[in-house]
């Protein structure tokens, strides 16, 4: 197997110092009327792993019966295995992840060397496997053939017992998988696992606990979530679509993209990482309580045709958009970014301040469709709309801020003047420019249920001036804007 840590005992008693702390054991029961070796770890419980993930559930499952209540996630996160690429622990990195939790896992990997007969070697490590169940210690065993009734894809399986020449052990992979038995002959056949080096061996991870504390774990999605979302966005590429994907975990979102490397490296760890630290810096703390996938079409070909095969829709915009039904951020990223950066805003808007009016909602993303750092702040700068509501205000075009405010969902969107973007979007400029902005936002949040609107918080952010002579101000302000 290649890269499978391969160690001694002796390594393994220098790792823990020679160390021995006192660790509460289940004790095994002897099947009554059967044979004295007899064993199952009968508090041992079963659980159903998300396919590709058996050993994280198997490590859990151990985990709990030896009385420590760590989770696959646990399992996942202490393996340090990048979430991206979508897949579970392989024995290695299983190994690398008990070692870190505060297991001695043993030899994890056995080779067998040209000319052993590999039932021999098998047969041989069997009773160190028997004997950490008399233990009461359950054992991780990765099947080179399978775990299940007839040989197949590799698998791991959780050694719970034995009963004759029958071997008890918790399968994973199935949902009525508790308690299957295998006659010991077929296990011993089964054991043996390719390297991928041309080598083969036999994987046993044992569980002596040395020194295990309490998990800690992070708020939000889990890795291993994160791990499993990318592996279902793959299947559904592989369905639906043709051409080569990236797909990148960038939390709290999960980034898709057929630009290639420099795109992604550009998009992701450039545009997303920089707005998500300044969004939730200055306004959001908390994430969204899905995870969202950003779609990055190379163009607008890719955008169109790669949307309909997802989705089913046809884009109402060249740019891209936000579809909360899908859970999913669609862009023509050949565009550029500042759709992207628009678009960020809306799944935070809706974890922090769900009942958010449309009005401020498309305002503050507008804001940030044109952007930059100033002073160590995600700043607005003037964009395209600006020359269409100078437009509208030499020609008394523009409603009141208490009408805009009162715009329901329906009316902001479809009952548009052909103003409400841009009058929203340089409000908050304006909010901004004064120093007003992000005060503006967490009173309007505090505020929502007596100032459902936000007008009466406006006003009072404003220091509650007269609001027909402040539209004035703010007009003459716009005017005095200039783009680019």
């Amino acid at each position: 197997m290649a890269g499978v840590h391969r160690r001694s005992f002796l390594a393994l008693a220098c790792g823990v110092g020679g160390l021995a702390l006192p660790v509460a054991l289940r004790p095994a029961r002897a099947l009554a009327g059967g044979a004295p070796r007899a064993i199952r770890l009968d508090a041992l419980r079963h659980r159903h792993a998300p396919t590709g993930f058996e050993g994280e559930t198997c490590a859990a499952m151990a985990l709990e019966f030896l009385g420590h209540p760590h989770s696959a996630d646990d399992v996942f996160a202490a393996s340090g295995l990048n979430a991206s690429l979508g897949r579970g622990c392989t024995p290695a990195e299983l190994d690398t992840a008990l070692t870190a939790l505060g297991l001695d896992t043993g030899v994890a990997w056995r080779p067998i060397a040209d000319g052993d007969r590999e039932r021999v070697v098998a047969r041989v490590a069997w009773r160190e496997v028997a004997a950490e169940l008399r233990a009461g210690r359950p054992v991780i065993l990765y099947l080179g053939a399978g775990a299940g009734e007839t040989a197949g894809a590799p698998g791991y399986a959780l050694i719970a017992g034995l009963e004759g020449g029958e071997v008890l052990l918790h399968d994973p992979a199935r949902a009525d998988g508790a308690w299957t038995r295998r006659s010991l002959q077929t296990l011993l056949e089964r054991w043996p696992a390719d390297g991928g080096d041309g080598t083969r061996g036999l994987v046993t991870l044992r569980a002596r606990p040395i020194g295990v504390e309490p998990p800690e774990r992070a708020a939000g999605v889990s890795e291993l979530a994160y791990a499993q979302h990318v592996q279902a966005v793959r299947s559904k590429i592989r369905a639906r679509l043709s051409g080569r994907f990236l797909v990148v975990v960038e939390p709290p979102f999960v980034a898709i993209t057929d630009g290639g490397v420099e795109l992604a490296q550009r998009y992701v760890s450039g545009t997303i990482r920089w707005a998500v630290h300044h969004l939730r810096k200055d306004y959001f703390r908390r994430d969204p309580t899905k995870i969202i996938d950003i779609w990055l079409f190379r163009d607008h070909e890719s955008y169109l045709g790669n949307t309909r095969r997802l989705f089913n829709e046809e884009p109402d915009t060249p740019y891209g958009y936000y579809d909360p039904a899908h859970a999913v951020l669609i862009m023509n990223i050949a565009t550029g970014g500042g759709t992207l950066v628009h678009e960020l805003v809306h799944p935070f808007m809706a974890a922090n301040f769900e009942r958010c009016p449309s009005w401020f909602n498309e305002g503050l993303a507008s804001l940030y469709e044109q952007s930059a750092e100033v002073d160590g702040r995600l700043t607005g700068l003037t964009n395209w709309r600006l020359e269409g509501l100078q437009w509208a205000i030499r020609r008394n075009r523009v409603p009141s801020f208490e009408q805009l405010c009162a715009t329901g969902w329906r009316p902001f969107y479809d009952e548009d003047p052909g103003t409400n973007y841009a009058q929203a979007r340089y409000l908050c400029y304006y909010l901004q420019e004064r120093g007003l902005l992000r005060r503006y936002f967490h009173a309007f949040r505090t505020n929502h249920r007596s100032d459902p609107t936000g007008y009466a918080t406006l006003r009072g952010v404003l220091g509650n001036p007269d609001m027909v002579k402040f539209q004035e101000r703010w007009e003459r302000f716009v005017l005095d804007l200039e783009y680019p």
